[in-house]
């Protein structure tokens, strides 16, 4: 089993760029760390994440990112999904997961979701997201594949009624 890290542009940006030290431990413990930027200089080993789109319509969400390039590197792969809801619960985050926002307001925290589903194209998400699982074993995953399940129509219901879109000004 080879041990991913997956991170976004904003963590790459604020945490790992410039700590020589930080990517050293990072190093250590993951054999490949892929990060999402379009940008951003990375240094070896850092490898760019591919992309299904770069037209600027919409941002993929992390997860479609992850298993559309773990796809692209191995076919067909097998693996157990925790953790993601698409944001449907009113917590974003556990505790451990380290997120640049976790020192916000909550109603700041509460804006910079629902302008980061509506940057991301949360249906268009949703989709995609469905149609890269179908290329996937799911092991196990019970929440997930019940979050999965949902017709499109359930998912923008269910983000409607937990996130505060007023919150965006």
């Amino acid at each position: 089993k080879t041990k991913y890290l997956f991170m976004n542009s904003s963590y790459y940006r604020s945490k790992v760029e410039g700590n020589d030290q930080y990517l050293k431990e990072l190093e250590q413990y993951y054999e490949k760390i892929i990060v999402s930027c379009k940008s951003s200089v990375l240094p070896n080993p850092l490898k760019r994440a591919k992309f299904i789109t770069f037209d600027g319509s919409f941002s993929p969400f992390m997860l479609s990112i992850m298993i559309y390039n773990l796809i692209r590197e191995h076919g067909k792969i097998s693996c157990v999904i925790e953790g993601f809801d698409g944001y449907t619960r009113k917590t974003i985050f556990n505790n451990y997961y380290p997120s640049l926002v976790n020192s916000y307001s909550e109603k700041n925290i509460e804006r910079h979701f629902c302008n980061s589903l509506i940057e991301h194209d949360a249906y268009f998400n949703f989709i995609l997201l469905k149609e890269l699982v179908k290329q996937i074993d799911l092991i196990d995953s019970y929440e997930f594949k019940k979050f999965i399940s949902l017709s499109t129509e359930e998912y923008l219901r269910k983000i409607s009624v937990v996130r505060n879109f007023k919150s965006i000004k």
